[in-house]
């Protein structure tokens, strides 16, 4: 088997519900968190034995002028009118030309929107793309007209293609959105 053995392990990563791993280009994971009682929020975790990172961490709603102790990187903003104010869900990362997109859905209400995180330099903080506003809205009619989620990026040639789930309110459709990457 030129691929080798595959194999598996369970880790114990602390209380509460573990889903969404979004694998960054460095081997880190992105992992939705959820305790009892609190809302889901995106944590890191080292790719090697999976410990927490500790320290150094911004979350992205924060000036970043002082560290934080904790490591969540965004969890749902909870103001009236944002995108992400109910829920965060489905991050999802790429690296082009040296700058790591980490993409995610955000709920507010039934409504789904998909926002952006940039990662700093030094990999040392993350900040909000857009001024926080989504990357992707529904768009009001069509097959896209009531929630957009699920998004799964790749570059191709000098384009970004990210690839989405839709709905119209009653079925959920596979789409794409496509933009030029500045070189």
């Amino acid at each position: 088997d030129l691929l080798g053995t595959p194999s598996a392990s369970a880790r114990e990563l602390g209380p509460g519900d573990h889903d969404h791993p979004a694998r960054l280009p460095d081997g880190r994971l992105l992992v939705r968190h959820r305790d009892a009682g609190a809302s889901a929020r995106f944590v890191l975790y080292s790719a090697g034995e999976l410990a927490e990172i500790t320290g150094g961490r911004c979350e992205a709603r924060a000036s970043c002028e002082t560290a934080r102790t904790d490591t969540f990187v965004l969890e749902p903003s909870g103001e009236p009118l944002a995108f992400d104010r109910d829920e965060v869900s489905a991050p999802v990362a790429i690296e082009h030309a040296g700058v790591t997109r980490i993409y995610y859905a955000g709920r507010r209400g039934t409504r789904w929107s998909i926002g952006m995180l940039l990662e700093g330099p030094d990999a040392g903080f993350f900040r909000l793309a857009n001024g926080g506003a989504p990357v992707l809205a529904p768009s009001g009619q069509g097959a896209d007209a009531l929630g957009v989620a699920g998004p799964a990026p790749f570059v191709a040639g000098d384009a970004l293609t990210l690839l989405y789930a839709g709905t119209d309110g009653v079925r959920w459709h596979l789409l794409s959105a496509r933009m030029p990457l500045r070189p």
